[in-house]
């Protein structure tokens, strides 16, 4: 059964609209160290904040590592205050330089990238422990797109949502697959239907 008013296809979801505390994923450079490589420093902007952020990953194990920090105050004299300090997001600024770094430094995006802007100004959301309702719609579109293409679909959707280059383990794409059926985003028969489109 398909949700109502929701969109089958990742590609029809309208872009969406940026709100304070997103990635501007235009703005993301590169300050130090060779290129593609986690050996230097990356200007991670955010939506809204007067502070510039400079960071250095690791990203020699399952998930981006934050190593260093820098909070920037803004060139009009702004200051760092605790609340900058407390309300900085540092596993986004963390998943952001991340995506940067394995992106060849941002020259291409996946075809996932493209169909989800939320990816980007977003990124650590992927990682997140709090699933919610966009989450599951998004796991329903995966599986029957990679469907219509004769793809595993269990498969598509655990490299389309990996981490780190990690696959998620198909023992938890089943448990979002049993979650966006109980939720009504996905058909009981998703695997077995011959009509794609419903």
């Amino acid at each position: 059964m398909k949700a109502d008013n929701f969109p089958e296809t990742p590609d029809e979801l309208p872009p969406p609209a940026p709100i304070k505390g997103d990635v501007d994923t235009a703005g993301i450079t590169r300050v130090s160290g060779t290129l593609g490589t986690d050996d230097g420093l990356i200007s991670v902007p955010l939506v809204g904040h007067a502070t510039r952020y400079v960071v250095r990953v690791d990203l020699s194990g399952s998930a981006p590592r934050l190593v260093e920090l820098r909070v920037i105050a803004a060139d009009d004299g702004g200051d760092i205050d605790p609340n900058t300090m407390r309300t900085t997001p540092v596993r986004r600024l963390a998943s952001a330089a991340a995506w940067f770094i394995t992106q060849a430094d941002g020259q291409f995006l996946t075809v996932d990238e493209v169909r989800e802007p939320r990816r980007l100004s977003r990124p650590e959301r992927a990682a997140s422990r709090h699933l919610d309702a966009d989450h599951y719609r998004r796991v329903s579109a995966a599986l029957m797109s990679a469907r219509r293409i004769g793809a595993p679909a269990r498969e598509a959707v655990a490299v389309q949502f990996r981490t780190a280059d990690k696959p998620v383990p198909l023992a938890t794409v089943d448990r979002w697959i049993r979650e966006a059926k109980a939720r009504g985003y996905l058909r009981r028969d998703w695997r077995t239907t011959t009509d794609l489109d419903a």
